[in-house]
């Protein structure tokens, strides 16, 4: 299990397309930060490049990609990242090969860096084609607040047997507690004895509704009608 960061700047948040599941859980925070937790991977896609800008086609691959198996997308300047399932990241690496110019331009150093990737051959990066483990579905457990390290903390843990792993997400406590999204219910009794004394976090369910940003992102880079629910 992994918490990867997605920084709000103070020109608004860069994400443009959220859907928790069960295996992702998604943290935000007031000035729109946000933490993904889960078995999770990060792929990015140099979008803006001269020469080869795909911007808008990548932006509209990588919100696809996350309604269909559930993550977060977001553009950085022109580096358009979908933050997915373990399991679903050779699909997305097959599908932009051959949908996006220059097989998306993904960031395969990055990949590698995550255990998504490994070496072949003459130092060539060669991405994984098969099915890595499958993503585990997770739990939120409890949030509070740590006065001496001035920070608030999330715990997330696996669900079912053999799960023992738990993931502490700590933000400034200026941020405040954040908004959990994803995630099954959480066990309000009968509780592992490694968790830490805290509020049980009442999670929000897998949305019918297909979001295409948060609440105060006015999606500016797609139609309003794009932002309806398509389920």
């Amino acid at each position: 299990m992994k918490a990867i960061f997605v920084y709000a700047p103070r020109s608004g948040s860069r994400i443009f397309s959220v859907y928790p599941t069960e295996k992702v859980v998604v943290a935000t925070y007031v000035n729109m930060s946000c933490h993904v937790i889960g078995d999770v991977v990060e792929v990015r896609m140099q979008a803006a490049r001269p020469g080869h800008w795909f911007r808008a086609l990548a932006t509209n691959f990588a919100t696809q990609v996350v309604e269909a198996v559930g993550g977060v997308a977001y553009d950085d300047r022109g580096t358009v990242g979908c933050i997915v399932p373990q399991d679903a990241v050779p699909g997305v690496i097959e599908r932009a090969s051959e949908l996006l110019p220059m097989g998306g331009n993904v960031d395969t150093a990055s990949l590698w860096r995550q255990g998504a990737g490994k070496i072949e051959g003459e130092g060539l990066i060669f991405l994984v084609t098969q099915s890595p483990a499958r993503a585990r579905s997770i739990r939120v457990g409890t949030c509070w607040e740590d006065p001496d390290t001035q920070h608030v903390c999330v715990e997330v843990e696996y669900d079912g047997e053999g799960g023992g792993d738990n993931c502490i997400v700590t933000a400034p406590i200026q941020w405040g507690r954040p908004e959990i999204e994803g995630g099954l219910p959480p066990l309000l009794s009968g509780r592992s004895s490694t968790s830490r004394q805290g509020t049980p976090y009442a999670t929000r369910a897998r949305p019918s509704q297909k979001r295409c940003s948060r609440r105060t992102h006015p999606c500016p880079r797609m139609r309003s009608d794009k932002c309806q629910s398509i389920s």
